[in-house]
Order: structure tokens, then C-alpha cells, then sequence
């Protein structure tokens, strides 16, 4: 016997269920069928008095889908299947868990208090989030931003802020997001948070508030056509736990936490019904009683993609609250069909860039087009407007203005005179450097051609003198200057300038210029101050330096250029190697066998540190089950009636002393593991630079043979070969396996080090959050008294 309970289904809203396991499960209250997702639960009315006898009976309950020790990363492969792909493309969701106090649903939203391979829903989808933006940033540029909140009845208490601000209603724009660069900042700032959640009196992770971790997701296109941006948000809601006050369950919870629970999981329920009604009027009138459904806004809508995620427990006892769970999620099933509604805006930054570009082109056109038609008036300008124009043009010539204002017609003419000027002025500069450039070239090599031709006559006297055969050169500057000369200096071509020519007239000094077409007076030089005659005064220097160091490096005229030495031959990579692995100068043979020798050490090293990294895996894993089976002991020990002796203290059981001890015995185990894996990592360390500094000896050894046998370095231009590349890529695709294993651990071990850390910062959050509270006591304690 058995009543259908089945309501339309609603597309965008799925509600899954996650059964508490127990020690010993109660099935003859609760049925599941195969397919995981239809319920039955047995009547009420079956355990009243003189209804021992008779037929049992059951609701039956569809879902979609019912978790029974199911692992973490399944609950969320499953509940979160296709929700991010709809948050990238604008759509809102809701991941929210409900359900009794203590049955789990801190564990499936967070899990932050367990081992990384147990964490929850919250820190999976900022992973993946994550990984989505960065597998779609060459199409859009993606920004994430975080809120954490908690709701107590009308106020909301602000996680992100330190200063702990509680707003109401009117100041719920008021909450602060965050921004976030990468994963680890993100993940850094939810354990910050959860560590300043509201719990129990009993300081166990049992919290007495409903929690709310909001990812703003704004998308924007590098398309800069599309003046658009996709926002979108991902609540993800942790519900305190409903009760009945007095239950083992809510023990540590006082009348006000259980009651403000329930009226929250009541409200919840009832805006779900109006929302079945789909009244606009009526949604928003409801909206304002229940300060968590005014923040969810328009996200807690059938517009939107909802994931509902009940837990339940099947003992008798809890039996109702079950029953209550059950229908909460048929209610949420029962929503009206409705379409996703993608929340794609303008992005006025880039509107108002692009207008601001076509506003410019308008405007560009209307110059140009008041440009050509105006008449020239350049004759009527006066000498302000000509000192106007010539700032135009510098402003123009340092990138300052538009060729548009420049070359109005009423102007141009003014302009093109000033360009002019401008010209005429840098010429002259520029045919002045030149000269004084000429000058002290041919004075250099002037000075040179002496010095070497004062020493190659003294060498000649001297032979002369002993043969008794030639006369002794006579040196003057007039034959210097057509026979001595090398060829490396060159006479100016003709019509240009040449050696200066001083001579005095009326008692000053003035020079004249020799071409060879006739000579030119020139007024006295002034050292002008531009950067141009600076740097030429700098080239003339060092040619002179260089022309001076040549000349007395060399005996004469020929050797003032100096060539250098080419090799004989240049031998292939092969040759040269067989030739150095034979030459006994160089001991290749000793260096190879060093190499070898530091190789074996380090793959010896390298096993070694791979098995004490699956050690250490093995130990983390059962440090967890270590504290799995305490907590399990001290559950044990709280559902006793009897927890404290006449004198008040608690009475500890023996099973979970042994417990504690085992803890502490698997936690100095991970320690002393954790101290051998780093003492080998450094070995292996120093075992790697061994063999890369032997073969770096062998290469730097290879070099100087090349040098020293051909003068010349000889590369391996066969490394590189289509045939070695071919031949790494089988090696690869045979070890494959056993990289991607070690690969896979050494980012395993990172991210369960990085997440244990990211822990502690959690934990001390909590300490704190305890220290104020145990010093709010005292202070209400002393005051009492």
C-alpha cells in the first residue's frame, strides 16, 4: 500500500537528498529504490498503539537523486553537472543544503574542517571556476569577486569585513566584495571567513547561523564590437539545521538559535510556495519578511538554476523532521516551468569609449570639411597669429596636435613657411657639423701618416747609411700630403671641404677653407652646443683614439688594419667528438664515469623519495581515519545520557581514549614522515646539480678542445633532427605511465600541503573567535557579581 506524492517537475530546480549513515541503519522505515532516486517512507501512523499487526505503509518521494556514502567529489560531479557552463553564459544559481542539525550539511557544502580529498561543494567550484577562466580567456576577461555572509533572523553579520559590522536590511548593499587574482587568494579568503562563522557553545563546527558564500562572475568580451558584459552569481547557502528543541541532536543550541532556524526553513518554504503562484506582487511582499530571501534576490527564482540538496536522518526518532525535509523538497520540485533568464547588460565603459572614438571622427570630419571650405586668408595675418602658428607646428612636431588643425587652409601657407625655417636652420647646423667633422678627421690621419712616415724614413736612413747607396729622405708636409697618405684616408671628393687655411687680417684671426675649385673665407668657428656637434666631437674623438692605437701597433703603412685569423677547417659535431673523446689531454673518459656515477646516485635518491611520498599519502590518510573514528567515539559518548559524573565532570569512555591516543600516535607518525620526505627532497636536490654541473664540465671541455684544435666553436646541429625528436617521443610514450603517476602525486602532495595550510588559517580564526567569547563571559560574570 503506498500514495503517489509525485508534483510537475521543474527543469532549472533539482532536489537531491544525502542520507546520514549510521551504525545501524533502520531500512524497514526507509526504502530506496535502484535507481537512486525514488523514495519510501514509512507512515507515522504505523507506530502508534495497536498497530503492531498491521500491513506497513509509505510516501513515496521522487527525486533527483539520494546519496548513501557517497564520496565527496561524486555528490559534487553530480549536483553541480552543467551549472558552471550557465553562470559563464550569465545565469544565476543557488546551491543550498538543508536538513537537521548534525546530519552533514556543513560537510557537503564546505567540508573545509576535513582532508582535501573530503572537501565540499564551496571550494570544488571555485577550483573549477577557475579552470574555466582560464581555459576561455582568449574570448572573454573574466572577474571573480567573493562575499561571505551570515544571517541572524533581520541582521546580516559581514565574515569579510574585521570589523565585524552587523547590517539590516536597508544596508545590504553595504556588504563588502572581494576581489580575487587566482585560486589560492580565493580559497584563502573562505577559510578566513568560515573561521568567523557563528557555532555551538560546545565549540564544535556546528553552526548556529545561516551561512552564505556569494561568487560574483562578470564576463567580458575582448571583441570590442560587442559593447556588452555578462554578470552573473553564485550563491551557495549552508541553512542552519532545523530541530526540535531538546533533542540529543540540538544538546549545545540554545531555544533562540533552534528557533530561528526553523523560522527561516519555514519562510524559505512558503516564498517557494508563492513562488508556484507566480504573483509578482506577492513575491515581493514576502520577500521583505525574511532578510536571507532579500539577499538572494532575483537568483531565488525559477529563472534561475536552483540545486537544492536535503539531508536526512532514518532513525525513528528523527523520523518526522524527515518526513518534514522531504516535502520541502517536493515543494521545490513543484515550481512552474520557466526559461533560464541570462543577465547580459551594456558595458557602458566600452559604450562610452566607442563613442568617445566616433565623436573624434565626427568632429575630424567637420575640421576637414570647414577646411575646405574656407578661402586663404593668410595675407591679413597679423604677427601674434604667425607666433600662434609656429607653436602649432612644434606642438605638431612633438606629437601634440592633429594634422587636421595643422593644415587648415586659412593657415597653411604660414605653416609651410615655418617648416621651411625650421629646415633652412637644421641644414645649416647640419652643413656646419660636417666641417668641423672633415677638420678633425684630416687632421687625425694627418697626425698618423707623420708619425708612421717619421719612422719608416728614420728605417731607411738607416739602411742607406750602411749600403752607402740611397740619401736620406727628406720629409716636409707639402710631399706628405700627396705621396705619404694611406689609403685608408681619403681626400674629400671635390667641392668639398678640405684643410683649414689660417691666416691674420687686421690683427684677428680667420681661416679660409681649400677646395679644389677655389678657396672660401669662413668666419671664425663657434662651439655650437647641440647634441649633433656633441656627438660628432665624440665619433672624432674615438677615431682618433682608434687610428693612434693602430698606428703604433703596426711597422708600417700595411699592418695599421689588423685581420683576424680564419680557421683551416671546420670540421661536423662527429668528427670533432671522436677526436676529444680520444685526446687524452682532456680526461673525457674520468668526467663521463663521474656523470654516471652521480645519475645512478640520483635515481637511487629519486625511487627513495617517491616511496617516502606515498608514505606520507598513506599516513595522511590514516591520521584522517584516525579522527574520523575519535569524533565517531565522541558522538558515541554524547548520546549517552549519563556524560558527567555528580561532580560535573565529563565522563570519558575508554574507546575514545584509545582513540585520542592512536590520533596523537598517527599524528607523530606524519611528523617524523614529513621531516624524512624534506631531508630526501634536499638530497635529491644536491644529487640534481651534481649531474648537471658534471656535464656541464664535459661541454665547457668540448668548447675549449674546438677552440684550441680548430679556433672555432663546432655545434651539434644534428641534436635537434626530426629522427631525435621521433626517438624522445617513444621514450615518452613508454614511460608515460609512470611520469603522469609521479607528475599526478608531486601536484597532489602541493595541493594537500597548500590546503592544510590554508587550515590553520581557519583554525586560528576560531581561536580568536573562542578567546572573545570566553572573555565576553568573564566580563558578564564579573559584572553579575
Amino acid at each position: 500500500m503506498g500514495r503517489n506524492t509525485f508534483t510537475p517537475r521543474c527543469k532549472n530546480a533539482k532536489v537531491y537528498f544525502r542520507i546520514f549513515p549510521t551504525a545501524n541503519m533502520r531500512w524497514e522505515h526507509v526504502k530506496i529504490l535502484e535507481d537512486m532516486k525514488t523514495l519510501y517512507v514509512r507512515y507515522l501512523q504505523d507506530f502508534g498503539v495497536g498497530r503492531g499487526g498491521c500491513e506497513p505503509s509509505y510516501w513515496k518521494f521522487e527525486t533527483d537523486g539520494i546519496f548513501y556514502n557517497d564520496t565527496q567529489e561524486e555528490i559534487y560531479n553530480t549536483t553541480m553537472a552543467g551549472v558552471l557552463e550557465k553562470v559563464v553564459e550569465g545565469c544565476s544559481a543557488i546551491i543550498l543544503a538543508f536538513g537537521q542539525t548534525g546530519s552533514g550539511k556543513s560537510l557537503t557544502i564546505n567540508g573545509l574542517q576535513n582532508s582535501f580529498r573530503d572537501r565540499g561543494i564551496a571550494p570544488r567550484v571555485i577550483s573549477d571556476l577557475f579552470e574555466k577562466k582560464a581555459s576561455i580567456k582568449h574570448l572573454f576577461k573574466m572577474g571573480i569577486e567573493m562575499s561571505y555572509i551570515e544571517t541572524h533572523k533581520m541582521y546580516v553579520n559581514d565574515l569579510l569585513n574585521p570589523t565585524g559590522d552587523k547590517l539590516d536590511s536597508q544596508a545590504l548593499k553595504n556588504v563588502k566584495v572581494v576581489k580575487t587574482k587566482d585560486e589560492h587568494s580565493a580559497m584563502k579568503t573562505l577559510f578566513k571567513a568560515e573561521g568567523r562563522r557563528e557555532f555551538s557553545e560546545d565549540y564544535t563546527i556546528k553552526h548556529a547561523a545561516n551561512g552564505v558564500l556569494t561568487l560574483h562572475v562578470t564576463l567580458k568580451p575582448h571583441n570590442q564590437t560587442e559593447p556588452i558584459k555578462k554578470v552573473a552569481k553564485i550563491h551557495i547557502v549552508d541553512l542552519a539545521g532545523v530541530d526540535t528543541f531538546g533533542n540529543l541532536t540540538s544538546i549545545h543550541k540554545d531555544v533562540n538559535q533552534v528557533g530561528n532556524a526553523n523560522l527561516a526553513r519555514s519562510q524559505l518554504e512558503q516564498f517557494i510556495l508563492i513562488l508556484c503562484e507566480n504573483v509578482p506582487g506577492h513575491v515581493l511582499g514576502k520577500q521583505r519578511l525574511n532578510i536571507l530571501i532579500q539577499y538572494l534576490g532575483e537568483a531565488l527564482s525559477a529563472h534561475s538554476i536552483l540545486r537544492f540538496i536535503g539531508h536526512l536522518r532514518t532513525n525513528k526518532e528523527n523520523l518526522l523532521i524527515s518526513l518534514s525535509m522531504l516535502r520541502f523538497g517536493q515543494i521545490v520540485r513543484g515550481m512552474k516551468p520557466q526559461k533560464l533568464q541570462f543577465d547580459i547588460k551594456e558595458n557602458k565603459d566600452l559604450k562610452q569609449k566607442k563613442l568617445e572614438q566616433e565623436l573624434a571622427e565626427i568632429k575630424k570630419m567637420q575640421d576637414l570639411s570647414i577646411m575646405l571650405s574656407n578661402g586663404d586668408l593668410s595675407t591679413n595675418i597679423n604677427q601674434e597669429r604667425i607666433k600662434h602658428m609656429q607653436h602649432v607646428a612644434e606642438e605638431y612636431l612633438h606629437n601634440k596636435t592633429d594634422e587636421i588643425v595643422l593644415l587648415n587652409v586659412t593657415d597653411a601657407t604660414t605653416v609651410l613657411k615655418v617648416f621651411k625655417d625650421l629646415y633652412n636652420k637644421l641644414e645649416a647646423e647640419k652643413i656646419e657639423c660636417t666641417r668641423i667633422a672633415y677638420e678633425k678627421a684630416y687632421e687625425d690621419a694627418l697626425m698618423c701618416v707623420k708619425k708612421v712616415s717619421s719612422k719608416a724614413d728614420s728605417v731607411q736612413s738607416m739602411k742607406s747609411s750602411k749600403k752607402g747607396s740611397r740619401k736620406s729622405i727628406k720629409s716636409h708636409e707639402g710631399s706628405l700630403d700627396e705621396k705619404v697618405i694611406p689609403k685608408s684616408v681619403k681626400k674629400p671628393p671635390k667641392g668639398s671641404l678640405t684643410r683649414p687655411i689660417s691666416s691674420s687680417v687686421d690683427g684677428q684671426s680667420s681661416t679660409k677653407l681649400k677646395t679644389h675649385d677655389k678657396t672660401v673665407p669662413v668666419k671664425p668657428l663657434k662651439h655650437s652646443r647641440t647634441s649633433s656637434l656633441n656627438i660628432m666631437k665624440k665619433s672624432s674623438a674615438s677615431r682618433r683614439k682608434s687610428n693612434s692605437s693602430t698606428a703604433t701597433a703596426g711597422t708600417g703603412i700595411d699592418s695599421i688594419i689588423e685581420e683576424t685569423a680564419l680557421p683551416d677547417n671546420i670540421p661536423i659535431h662527429n668528427e670533432a667528438w671522436n677526436l676529444f673523446i680520444t685526446d687524452s689531454a682532456y680526461n673525457y673518459k674520468e668526467l663521463i664515469n663521474t656523470v654516471n656515477k652521480y645519475e645512478e646516485a640520483a635515481k637511487e635518491v629519486h625511487r627513495d623519495y617517491l616511496l617516502e611520498v606515498k608514505n606520507l599519502q598513506k599516513l595522511l590518510e590514516a591520521v584522517d581515519i584516525r579522527k574520523s573514528e575519535y569524533q565517531k567515539a565522541q558522538m558515541q559518548r554524547l548520546l549517552r545520557k549519563e556524560i558527567q559524573d555528580e561532580d560535573g565532570n565529563v565522563i570519558v569512555s575508554d574507546l575514545e581514549n584509545v582513540c585520542l591516543e592512536n590520533l596523537k600516535i598517527a599524528h607523530n607518525e606524519l611528523v617524523k614522515q614529513q621531516e624524512k620526505v624534506l631531508k630526501i627532497q634536499t638530497e635529491l636536490r644536491i644529487a640534481l646539480e651534481a649531474c648537471q654541473n658534471g656535464k656541464k664540465t664535459i661541454s665547457d671541455q668540448y668548447e675549449l678542445f674546438c677552440q684550441q684544435k680548430f679556433q672555432t666553436s663546432v655545434p651539434d646541429l644534428e641534436a635537434i633532427s626530426l629522427q631525435a625528436v621521433e626517438e624522445s617521443l617513444e621514450i615518452s610514450a613508454v614511460n608515460a605511465g609512470e611520469e603522469e603517476v609521479e607528475v599526478c602525486a608531486a601536484e597532489k602532495n602541493h595541493d594537500i600541503i597548500r590546503y592544510e595550510n590554508l587550515k590553520q588559517i581557519m583554525k586560528t580564526q576560531i581561536q580568536r573567535k573562542i578567546y572573545t567569547r570566553e572573555k565576553a563571559k568573564k566580563w558578564v560574570q564579573s559584572c553579575k557579581t
